[in-house]
C-alpha cells in the first residue's frame, strides 16, 4: 500500500511538472488542440449567467461571437465568444458551440475551480489550462491506484494469484494506466468519472452495497457515459433489496444521496438528449450490420465472440451484461472516438471482483478491452505513442 501511494505520488509530481513546463500553447495538453478541458471551464461560467439554457440551446445561440485577439488568436475563432452581461471581461473560449453541452451538472462542479479563477483573478487562460489538466492528471493517479487495489488487493482466505495470474494483472494494469495517463494529459476529465466508478467497483467487492450506489450515482453526476454501467446500477439495487429493510434503512442518507444525483443526471440528460441525434456520426459500430467480405467485421465479430464464451465459462455473468450493454450501447450511437473506451475500464475492475470471477473472466475481458478499442475506438491502448511524446520537443 505505501509502495503504490509513493509510485503514484512521485508519477503525480513528474507529469504535472511536465505538463507545467511543456503543456502545448495555448491548451495545456502535450499535444497541440487537445481536448474540451477549456470549454469546460468555460461552460461552466455560461452556467452560471444563463442556467439551463447550457443544455436546451446550441451555445453559439447563447453566447455570442467575440474577437480573438491576443492569446485568442490562437484558439479558432468560431470558438471565441463573450456574453452581454459580461461587459468588458475577457472572452470566453467553447468548442462544438452547435451543439448543447452535452454533460450532466457535475461536470461544472468539477470544473468550477477554474472557472472561478478565470473570473475573479488576472491568472492567463494558458496557466488555466495547465492547471484543468494537471487537476484530471490528480484524477487519473486516483484511478489507477484504485485499479491496483482493486487487481493486486486480496480478500480474505483468496490464496496468491500464480505466475500467469500476476502477470495478467500486470499487463491489464499497464494498459489502463497507460490509457488514463495519456487521456488526462491532453485535458479529459473522463478521468474522474472512471475513478469514482471504480471506487464503487471496489466498495462492491466489500459489500459496501449503499456506499456502491452513491460512488456511481456520482460518477453518472460527473459524466454521462457512466450509464454505460447501467446493469450495475441494477444489481446494487438488488443485493440491497434482497439485504431486507435492514440494510436499507442503515443506508437510508447514502442512497437519498444517489437517488437526487441520479435524478439530477437525467434531468439535464432529458433536456439535452434531442440534441444528440445531431452529432456527426463517428462510430464504425453503428447501426452496427455483419458483413462477411468485410475483413474489420471479422476482426471485430470473432475475437467478441471468444471473449464472450470465455466469460459464460468462467460464469462471470455480471461481468458479461455489463460488457453486452455496453456493445448495445455502441451499436446505437453515432459518435465512437478514441477517449470514450475509458468506460471501458470499470468492467476490467469487474473481472476481478463480480462474483463468480476467475481468471478466465479476467482474461477475458482484457480481451474485450483491446478488440474494442481497436475496432470500434481506432486506437490501439498500448504505451508506445504516449510515451514517446514526452520525450518530443515541446509543442507550441
Amino acid at each position: 500500500m505505501l509502495a503504490l501511494a509513493v509510485a503514484l505520488s512521485v508519477s503525480f509530481a513528474a507529469l504535472a511538472a511536465w505538463t507545467w513546463r511543456r503543456g502545448a500553447f495555448p491548451s495545456g495538453g502535450w499535444a497541440g488542440g487537445s481536448s474540451d478541458h477549456f470549454s469546460h471551464y468555460n461552460s461552466a461560467i455560461v452556467l452560471f449567467h444563463r442556467g439551463l439554457d447550457v443544455w436546451r440551446k446550441p451555445l453559439v445561440d447563447v453566447c455570442p461571437p467575440a474577437p480573438a485577439a491576443g492569446v485568442y488568436g490562437e484558439f479558432p475563432a468560431h470558438d471565441v465568444c463573450n456574453l452581454p452581461e459580461r461587459g468588458e471581461s475577457r472572452p470566453l473560449v467553447m468548442n462544438w458551440r452547435q451543439f448543447p453541452r452535452p454533460y450532466p451538472p457535475g461536470w461544472a462542479l468539477w470544473h468550477a475551480p477554474a472557472a472561478l479563477l478565470h473570473e475573479a483573478t488576472s491568472v492567463g487562460v494558458y496557466a488555466l489550462n495547465r492547471l484543468v489538466v494537471i487537476q484530471d492528471l490528480l484524477a487519473a493517479h486516483g484511478a489507477l491506484g484504485l485499479l491496483a487495489l482493486i487487481l493486486f488487493s486480496r480478500r480474505p482466505g483468496e490464496p496468491p494469484p500464480d505466475g500467469a495470474t500476476f502477470l495478467l494483472r500486470a499487463f491489464t494494469l499497464a494498459l489502463a494506466g497507460g490509457e488514463l495517463l495519456r487521456w488526462s494529459m491532453l485535458g479529459y476529465y473522463d478521468v474522474a468519472a472512471v475513478a469514482l466508478a471504480l471506487l464503487a467497483v471496489l466498495r462492491l467487492r466489500d459489500g459496501r452495497d449503499a456506499d456502491a450506489a452513491a460512488w456511481l450515482a456520482a460518477a453518472l453526476f460527473l459524466h454521462f457515459r457512466t450509464l454505460w454501467l447501467a446493469p450495475l446500477f441494477a444489481w446494487i439495487a438488488r443485493r440491497l433489496l434482497l439485504a431486507g429493510r435492514g440494510a436499507l434503512a442503515a443506508g437510508r442518507g447514502r442512497l437519498a444521496l444517489a437517488a437526487a444525483l441520479v435524478a439530477l443526471a437525467l434531468g439535464a440528460f432529458a433536456l439535452v438528449r434531442p440534441a444528440l441525434a445531431d452529432f456527426p456520426p463517428t462510430s464504425p459500430v453503428f447501426r452496427f450490420r455483419f458483413d462477411p467480405k468485410n475483413a474489420e467485421h471479422w476482426n471485430l465479430v470473432v475475437p467478441l465472440a471468444l471473449a464472450f464464451w470465455g466469460l459464460a465459462r468462467a460464469r462471470a455473468f455480471l461481468v458479461g451484461a455489463v460488457a453486452a450493454f455496453q456493445l448495445f450501447v455502441l451499436t446505437n450511437t453515432p459518435q465512437a472516438q478514441a477517449w470514450h473506451s475509458l468506460f471501458l475500464l470499470p468492467v476490467l475492475a469487474l473481472a476481478r471482483t463480480a462474483p463468480g470471477a476467475r481468471r478466465g473472466a479476467e482474461l477475458a475481458t482484457c480481451a474485450l478491452f483491446v478488440v474494442e478499442c481497436r475496432s470500434i475506438f481506432g486506437q490501439a491502448p498500448l504505451l508506445g505513442s504516449w510515451l514517446a511524446s514526452l520525450f518530443a520537443p515541446p509543442a507550441g
